[in-house]
């Protein structure tokens, strides 16, 4: 058996933020200073750029940036924006972890954004679960060549994230992330039957 959870945007987010936004230019400088924040002060990023995958499933769902005051800065929204792919990931593992009636105790991730320690760590955090990356940056395309017998790819972690803390200002902040995601939601499908 096999379960699945599709998120739409991850590292989607960053290149919003980076690029259409024009918020940072140095995602690993921007990582770095926007984990020096304790939170984000009560910004909330929705990342319905592409609509919302797993478990929200609300495809015509738009971005949102909630909470700003006159006194936040650009970091804020910034690490709302890196916190809300951990978030993604929780929202997905725990839907999984109630399917399945066992609690997730390691995560094995790849791809760029696991180039990220901060992120890795914040993500370990808000799982309250080791985050092991992997060697090779893409495993999707390297399954495909070793199913054709054409390499081996060792299953060795580069890095494992231990959470540091019991997690409980992190679990604050998804369940505010998580409150604002389903508001958001909800204001559509209302905004959907009023026409």
């Amino acid at each position: 058996y096999a379960l699945e959870g599709i998120i739409r945007s991850c590292g989607d987010t960053l290149v919003f933020l980076s690029e259409q936004l024009g918020l940072f230019a140095d995602y690993n400088e921007a990582c770095k200073v926007a984990f020096q924040l304790p939170d984000s002060g009560g910004v909330v990023f929705v990342p319905g750029q592409l609509g919302l995958g797993a478990p929200f499933w609300t495809t015509d769902v738009q971005a949102e940036i909630l909470g700003l005051t006159r006194a936040h800065t650009k970091w804020p929204i910034i690490r709302a924006g890196f916190a809300s792919i951990a978030f993604q990931i929780k929202a997905v593992i725990t839907q999984m972890e109630r399917l399945a009636g066992r609690k997730v105790k390691r995560l094995q991730v790849d791809g760029g954004l696991t180039k990220l320690p901060e992120l890795m760590q914040f993500l370990a955090e808000v799982l309250q679960a080791e985050v092991a990356t992997c060697a090779e940056e893409e495993l999707s395309a390297i399954g495909v060549v070793r199913m054709a017998g054409k390499t081996k790819v060792s299953g060795d972690a580069a890095h494992v994230y231990q959470p540091n803390t019991d997690g409980s200002r992190v679990l604050n902040e998804y369940e505010e992330w998580e409150t604002r995601v389903k508001n958001s939601i909800s204001k559509l499908r209302k905004a959907r039957k009023n026409k």
